[in-house]
């Protein structure tokens, strides 16, 4: 059975693994989008290789990254979560990225097969300028 402590261990597994946890609750033909990521940033990421490879190249660039004001909520469909949060997080650069999202995470089988991530992408724009890229 899926719950909202799955999705809010997967937040920070996402977020800051380890990759270790990923083959547990992570689906082989995963998909993970961000529609609204501004270039170079991948928008789609499929399957749990290369998904795990992207997110987990982030991670050492991350001092801190922490999650507030989080809110889970269970739809008609028992295996499609909404989740709207905050983060709060410092490049090991000592630059600091702030922002919000609306998430959709779903499931099948209790394995994340679908994640989607709204957040402001000109906040990661500014975050790119600032670390110069």
């Amino acid at each position: 059975m899926t719950d909202k402590k799955t999705v809010r261990e997967w937040l920070d597994i996402s977020a800051k693994g380890p990759a270790e946890a990923w083959d547990g609750l992570v689906a082989e033909d995963v998909v993970i989008r961000f529609p609204y990521a501004p270039p170079p940033v991948q928008r789609e990421l499929v399957g749990r290789d290369a998904a795990l490879a992207t997110m987990a190249a982030h991670w050492p660039n991350m001092a801190k990254f922490e999650w507030h004001d989080i809110e889970i909520r269970a739809t008609d469909d028992p295996n499609l979560f909404m989740t709207t949060c905050r983060s709060e997080t410092e490049t090991v650069g000592g630059v600091a990225y702030c922002n919000n999202y609306v998430l959709l995470t779903r499931f099948r089988d209790g394995k994340i097969v679908e994640h989607v991530e709204w957040f402001d992408p000109m906040l990661v724009i500014e975050m790119m300028k600032t670390l110069g890229g």
